[in-house]
């Protein structure tokens, strides 16, 4: 998968857009996808300017990978502890 995918991909699968973001880092709270050079993303929790549980890549299917991975299980913890 590529990063171009990844934003489709996850909203088909019923992930809201506010769980991710994409080659930005100026979010909060949320899954960020993001490429640093040629050959180099990172994948993290973005959370009042602090970088959480950050993973470096090197290739660009990994860092996709683990991306859609954590944007799915925020998803469904999400949903799981939505109040009724």
């Amino acid at each position: 998968m590529k990063m171009s995918e990844v934003a489709d991909f996850l909203t088909e699968k019923g992930v809201r857009p506010e769980i991710f973001a994409i080659d930005t880092v100026a979010t909060n709270e949320v899954v960020v996808l993001y490429q640093e050079g040629p050959a180099r993303w990172v994948v993290f929790y973005a959370e009042r300017g602090l970088r959480t549980d950050e993973k470096v890549y090197y290739t660009e299917e990994a860092a996709c990978r683990d991306m859609t991975a954590r944007a799915l299980a925020m998803e469904d913890f999400s949903r799981a502890h939505k109040p009724k």
